[in-house]
């Protein structure tokens, strides 16, 4: 007659042997290190546990395309705003084309939405004459879209400089934009007027 075996004493872990929790730690910050030490892999499938409270790990979401930002002292020398200046001839009338573009991902537009912290709110707004302040000239045309902008002003007489200064959209607030023209010169078919940000 066979004698029946009776199960034993349930098996105890060994003692200094790691938990399946630590285990699943170990792995999730060795998977992070490989991740961060890849450059260009792409997403960081999981964060450490550890970082996160002790709770599992989740997946993070990547971040946004950051806007690019322009030192707003210097729109133009930043390259944020291209200017082009030149005469123009009508009959036999001068009058002087300003053309500014905001080229890319420039953070800068002449017409667009405009962020209202008082009501909390976006409502569109476009750069207009009553907002443009002219020496030197006198406004002729305004042509505006969202990333250009043509003025025509016409030159006072024996004018050395005409300044303009009027509000431009940089990541959806109002800035002040001050520009001088040089037009100490004779007016010409050929060659581009200068033109320089003032602070």
């Amino acid at each position: 007659m066979k004698k029946s075996k009776s199960p034993g004493p349930p098996c105890e872990p060994e003692t200094g042997a790691p938990s399946a929790r630590e285990r699943t730690l170990a792995h999730m910050e060795n998977l992070m290190r490989t991740a961060t030490s890849t450059v260009g892999a792409g997403l960081l499938v999981a964060c450490a546990a550890q970082a996160q409270d002790q709770r599992p790990p989740m997946v993070c979401d990547p971040l946004p395309p950051a806007r690019m930002s322009c030192d707003t002292g210097q729109l133009i020398l930043r390259g944020c705003i291209k200017p082009s200046a030149e005469w123009v001839r009508s009959g036999g009338r001068w009058s002087l084309r300003l053309a500014l573009s905001s080229p890319g991902p420039s953070p800068v537009e002449f017409a667009g939405s405009i962020w209202e912290a008082a009501g909390g709110k976006s409502a569109q707004w476009e750069i207009e004459r009553d907002d443009t302040k002219v020496s030197g000239a006198s406004l002729q045309e305004l042509e505006v879209r969202p990333k250009d902008v043509v003025f025509v002003l016409v030159p006072a007489r024996r004018a050395k400089q005409a300044v303009l200064e009027f509000p431009v959209l940089f990541n959806y607030k109002k800035l002040a934009l001050k520009l001088s023209l040089d037009i100490g010169a004779p007016p010409s078919d050929k060659g581009s007027v200068p033109v320089k940000q003032v602070n």
